[in-house]
């Protein structure tokens, strides 16, 4: 049988040959319990020892199941208590959506728009190189002396008798210099093999070592290049870094002089920055179109507004302990009405509060708010998406109110906005005044299409033609959603081929579009001068249409930007996606130029 925490230890104790005692300790450390049993007889010890166990282990899981229920409640509590913490929160912030801006500096800090990050990536380190080779040096083997006419094996002693005998002698003396020489020719003949030897052993090491340290030389050498490849990559990526760094500032001091020289485009980029810090709700769309009119220094703001759903319902969470339970207390319908009718006037009265408290440059006189609201009409199923407020007021009208004490609708009605009497009824309205679709770049179109076949080369096409058929193509894209598609007059739009306007408020906005007929690939310089013109423009995104390639520059430098790039193969799955076939042959397409040029 298992038992949890319970540790037992049996042992035993001899008194006497003929008492013998059973001594078992028990612990158990979740519930710190400690016993110990004594018994002679260990059958009747192991059945004390099992009724013990048996009743701690029931005590044991009595405490876990109320330390889990009491677990489950806290943690009931603190879902609980979250849940409410939301929930107060969001209906405060949507409860306070005009007077959370009030303290709010809304003028733009250039500082801020600038990039102020340093390289931070660490510089490649070298390396340590490999142990250099050490030269071995060989031990000689030991050569023999040569042996010399004075030792003792040749020095030659003459007796009387042989100094009276000389030829005799001279016999002996004749011996002992055969033996020295052939002793000296043994000898210089191990001394010339130890020699090679030696020799043979020096230059056997000389070529080893010599191998070793090529082999070091060349390791050493792929290291250092590696080494120096990394710091070159290194320098690149950071000299990258740090120009496109430099060009962004440069980009939002071109944007900061072009609004302070009250520049339409400039003016209107300022207006969707001021709009795009301020802090709604997360379930809030936050989007919006922006019109200026240099003429009369009005803007007009089609501004998407969040539909009944996207608002709190819930008041309040509380936790039942009796019943275990969470249990969100709602709104009731009226409240909801009446939040969502207040949070729409909010809405409105902080967008122009915004709007003209962050206009520095004096570029605004008259603001027009145009509200809309997509919503699933329940009468037919469709969605619908409909203005349903709309307020135009000046400036000096409107710093003359004080926003801290007004009541929104009432503020509202004040200025003679336009909306029905209950905004939750979702009654669409005429805006004061609609936004202006027109483009003077704008230019007659014609179809070319049509004339399109799989035997056309599109790297071939008249430029202008080129350009209508793109400004056709996107057309057909953008049609079934509601967009307008433009092409503009040849060569006099800074770049713009074609426009496209998109009403949606969720999308919202104008769409440069640049169609490049090209046989080489496309530069990066192209792709910066499309994200220019779409600064420039006011644009939400730039398109760059080519019958080529573009180089992996210009994929670097589009990344994370609102631009897409569309080759050749793009192009050709677009038209077969309208029913359209065509080839696109670089080869015969430089052919024909170089001839017809």
């Amino acid at each position: 049988m298992n038992y949890e925490k319970l540790d037992i230890k049996i042992s035993q104790d001899h008194y006497a040959n003929y008492d013998t005692k059973y001594v078992a300790e028990l612990t158990h450390t979740g519930l710190n319990e400690h016993r110990v049993l004594v018994d002679r007889n260990s059958a009747i010890l192991e059945n004390k020892i099992l009724t013990l166990a048996e009743r701690w282990n029931q005590k044991w899981r009595v405490l876990c199941d109320k330390i889990e229920k009491e677990n489950l409640i806290r943690n009931l509590e603190e879902i609980a208590n979250n849940k409410n913490l939301d929930a107060t929160r969001f209906l405060e912030n949507t409860t306070n959506i005009l007077n959370n801006t009030l303290e709010v500096d809304d003028t733009i800090d250039w500082d801020l728009l600038k990039d102020k990050r340093e390289f931070v990536k660490e510089s490649p380190q070298k390396k340590k190189l490999p142990t250099k080779p050490q030269k071995k040096i060989v031990k000689s083997k030991d050569k023999k002396e040569l042996p010399k006419i004075t030792d003792k094996k040749y020095k030659i002693k003459l007796s009387l008798i042989e100094k009276i005998f000389k030829k005799k002698g001279e016999r002996k003396k004749t011996s002992i210099k055969d033996k020295f020489e052939i002793d000296l020719k043994e000898t210089k003949t191990f001394n010339k093999k130890i020699d090679e030897e030696n020799k043979k052993n020096t230059d056997e090491e000389a070529k080893t070592y010599q191998k070793r340290l090529n082999e070091w030389n060349k390791s050493v050498e792929i290291l250092n290049t590696e080494y120096n490849e990394e710091c070159q990559r290194f320098e690149n990526e950071k000299t990258k870094f740090y120009n496109e760094k430099e060009r962004a500032n440069k980009l939002v001091d071109e944007f900061k002089n072009k609004y302070f020289e009250l520049d339409s485009q400039s003016i209107e980029q300022y207006c969707d920055l001021v709009l795009s810090n301020s802090i709604y709700p997360s379930s809030f769309p936050q989007s919006y179109e922006i019109e200026y009119s240099e003429t009369n220094k009005s803007i007009i703001i089609d501004y998407r507004l969040p539909a009944p759903d996207d608002l709190p319902k819930i008041k309040e969470v509380k936790f039942i302990k009796s019943k275990k339970e969470i249990k969100e207390i709602t709104l009731s319908q009226s409240q909801i009405n009446k939040l969502f009718d207040s949070s729409l006037y909010q809405i409105c009265l902080r967008t122009i509060h915004e709007l003209f408290e962050a206009d520095t440059v004096n570029a605004l006189d008259i603001i027009t708010f145009n509200g809309f609201v997509k919503f699933i009409n329940k009468s037919n199923g469709k969605e619908e998406n409909s203005c349903i407020i709309s307020l135009q007021v000046s400036k000096e009208e409107f710093l003359n109110i004080d926003l801290a004490r007004v009541e929104p609708k009432e503020c509202f009605k004040g200025l003679k906005g336009v909306g029905s009497s209950k905004l939750h009824g979702l009654s669409p309205i005429k805006p004061i005044i609609m936004m202006d679709r027109n483009d003077s770049r704008i230019a007659e179109s014609y179809s070319v299409v049509d004339d399109i076949n799989d035997s056309v080369n599109l790297a071939m096409m008249d430029w202008e033609d080129f350009e209508n058929l793109v400004r056709e193509l996107f057309a057909k894209e953008f049609t079934n959603e509601g967009s307008e598609v433009h092409v503009t007059q040849a060569s006099r739009d800074g770049g713009v081929d074609a426009i496209a306007f998109d009403p949606d408020p969720i999308r919202g906005g104008k769409i440069v579009i640049q169609a490049k007929r090209y046989t080489n690939v496309v530069g990066v310089a192209a792709v910066r001068d499309l994200y220019g013109t779409v600064v420039n423009e006011g644009a939400i995104k730039g398109i760059l249409v080519t019958t080529s390639e573009y180089g992996p520059d210009s994929y670097s430098f589009a990344k994370d930007k609102p631009l897409t790039l569309l080759n050749g193969n793009n192009l050709l799955h677009m038209l077969m996606k309208h029913g359209t076939k065509a080839k696109i042959d670089i080869k015969e397409a430089k052919k024909y130029f170089k001839e017809n040029t």
